[in-house]
């Protein structure tokens, strides 16, 4: 799986694309959905995100699965899209706390436990959150590609940092988005306790 292909088709959802609990997995919560073994953006999601409000919360929309992605939906969404020839049948939808040794597992990248030296196109994974670094910045902040509520958006981490002012460049690219939800930061969590896989051709994927 080639690394700037993963990127780019990762950022085809962002700035219409809320945060749906279950996004992207079956209704048995085993693994990935309809929408996460489809190629292209689902049918329904810039229609639910045009109807969201400023107010939207996840916890008191519970929304159809198939309005959106959840964290290791949309990860494993974007991998699926991104990988040339043969798909998996399954996909590549894993809980988050399994979701890099799945990885390895399938060949698709190396995972560590430790993910102090994230880079570009490194797939970040800890019980709870799955997501995607952009990038390290000169101040070492974090420039994030994820599904976390309200919904797929790039972030920096932390908080004035310049990973910070360049999510929030960028996703003012979105206005419709932005004029809705203009939070582009994160906390310093992002920085530790994450482990990592990294793909691409430098392992043989």
């Amino acid at each position: 799986m080639d690394k700037e292909r993963f990127i780019k088709k990762a950022l085809k959802p962002v700035g219409h694309t809320m945060y749906v609990l279950g996004g992207g997995w079956n209704e048995e919560d085993t693994g990935a959905g309809e929408t996460a073994l489809s190629c292209g953006e689902g049918k329904l999601w810039r229609g639910f995100f045009e109807k969201a409000g400023r107010d939207y919360d996840y916890k008191k929309e519970k929304a159809p699965r198939e309005c959106g992605l959840d964290c290791t939906g949309f990860v494993g969404w974007a991998i699926y899209n991104s990988i040339a020839g043969e798909k998996r049948r399954e996909g590549y939808v894993f809980k988050s706390d399994v979701f890099g040794q799945e990885m390895e597992r399938l060949g698709l990248g190396e995972w560590s436990e430790d993910g102090s030296d994230a880079k570009r196109g490194d797939i970040m994974c800890k019980k709870g959150h799955v997501w995607i670094c952009l990038g390290v910045m000169g101040d070492g902040s974090r420039l994030i590609l994820h599904s976390s509520p309200p919904g797929v958006c790039v972030c920096g981490a932390p908080e004035g940092s310049m990973a910070h002012r360049k999510a929030d460049e960028y996703m003012r690219q979105y206005p419709e988005w932005y004029g809705k939800f203009p939070v582009t930061h994160r906390g310093e969590d992002y920085l530790t306790g994450y482990g990592r896989v990294r793909i691409g051709v430098e392992f043989g994927v």
